[in-house]
């Protein structure tokens, strides 16, 4: 390395010294930073697992025996009209969905949030319980609308609201390895008897089941 001398004093040519003191610089910022940038990591991890569920969403997964699944891998909302609609004493006493829903809350793992008093501005339709979860997940960032409901899919879209369906948690949940293969089948085969789908969403449901067990790209649309 060249160098010149002053007296016993060695001077750094100036690039190098520029270098070195760019590297020090770069290294103290990532050191500083590298706590934040795990934290916020741990947010928008948290923020991607938010499920703002309405009644059809809730009663579909409690009837396939996953409900409580869904509850343990995300942070499940609900507005209160939606626990009022299917989770209220008399349900309850009649109904074992409904008294899975009722406990989970109790429980916490089903947290009820205020949706706010504004409604939204729509020419359809929406029960109360859908309508309310439509505003709640307009208000909360990152997140996601479960729903089974055609009106509530309709107005989702029209705001630009991520959503979810049933079949498409079935096959979140298999993706995840949190359920065999043999169960998601046979969810989504109970979801073609009990819920108001297609054919052709509970076909594609099952062929992108069957893509997936065999390792298989899934070309098949969103459902």
């Amino acid at each position: 390395m060249s160098r010149s001398l002053m007296g016993d004093t060695e001077v750094l040519p100036v690039k190098f010294a520029q270098k070195y003191l760019l590297d020090s610089l770069t290294d103290m910022v990532y050191d500083f930073l590298k706590p934040c940038t795990r934290y916020v990591k741990r947010i928008l991890r948290s923020m991607a697992r938010r499920i703002i569920a309405d009644s059809s969403a809730l009663i579909l997964l409690a009837k396939c025996s996953l409900l409580e699944t869904v509850c343990d891998l995300f942070d499940v909302i609900v507005p209160k009209a939606v626990i009022i609609e299917i989770s209220s004493k008399d349900l309850v006493k009649n109904y074992p969905d409904a008294a899975l829903i009722a406990d989970l809350t109790s429980k916490g793992l089903i947290k009820i949030q205020s949706s706010g008093k504004a409604r939204p501005p729509l020419s359809l339709s929406l029960h109360k319980g859908e309508e309310q979860a439509l505003l709640l997940a307009i208000k909360l960032d990152e997140s996601i609308l479960a729903t089974d409901d055609g009106k509530a899919i309709k107005a989702a879209r029209f705001f630009n609201i991520p959503f979810i369906i049933t079949p498409k948690i079935v096959m979140e949940l298999f993706k995840l390895q949190k359920i065999s293969f043999k169960k998601a089948r046979k969810s989504i085969e109970k979801l073609g008897k009990i819920g108001r789908y297609s054919p052709d969403i509970i076909a594609d449901a099952l062929i992108s089941l069957m893509e997936k067990k065999d390792g298989k790209a899934d070309n098949h649309k969103d459902i």
